[in-house]
């Protein structure tokens, strides 16, 4: 199937009354599924794909060469949404460098304010935690504390609710000052 018969299929079985252009997310929609499709195809086994996947675990610049790749061959998924896919399938060394890491990242002057430097100092952070003796601390453990901090997105407790107010601008504030 194609983008194009995709997104009639899905404006049809969902009535979508919005414009049918090339903007519509129904539209980028489709062209994210098939592109996506034709990517995982291929792999012929699962097995396949995660040896695929670790020959970019060599370091650093590796790791970061398949979100990029990921996001050239399938349209509408950015470098973010790639990481993000990556450690949402189990893979621990990919950090989603989001508007709360990169806002806390380069607010801490770890890094510059963009995706890429940012999943670079994520990786490295995680490095250096392991090298120190945590070797829990995989680019997705950084990834989630910081998120956590920023989102203020706590888990419910049944017995309680938590406040969902980010300590994100608190947070940066806080470790400059500590560094001055």
């Amino acid at each position: 199937m194609n983008p194009e018969d995709l997104n009639r299929t899905f404006r049809e079985k969902f009535d979508v009354k919005s414009a049918d252009t090339k903007q519509n997310s129904w539209y980028k929609w489709s062209n994210a599924i098939v592109d996506s499709a034709k990517f995982l195809t291929e792999f012929e086994k699962i097995a396949d794909f995660e040896e695929f996947v670790g020959r970019f675990d060599y370091n650093v610049h590796t790791s970061m060469a398949l979100p990029l790749l990921i996001s050239h061959k399938i349209n509408g998924i950015g470098f973010a949404l790639a990481c993000n896919l990556l450690k949402e399938l189990g893979y621990s060394r990919y950090p989603k460098p989001d508007v709360h890491l990169v806002d806390v990242f380069s607010g801490l002057g770890l890094c510059e304010k963009d995706q890429i430097a940012t999943f670079e100092a994520v990786v490295r952070m995680s490095d250096y935690c392991m090298e120190a003796g945590d070797t829990t601390a995989t680019p997705y453990k950084v990834d989630k504390i910081f998120w956590l901090i920023c989102s203020g997105n706590f888990y419910k407790d049944e017995a309680k609710e938590i406040p969902k107010k980010g300590k994100k601008k608190e947070f940066i504030e806080m470790m400059l000052n500590k560094k001055a």
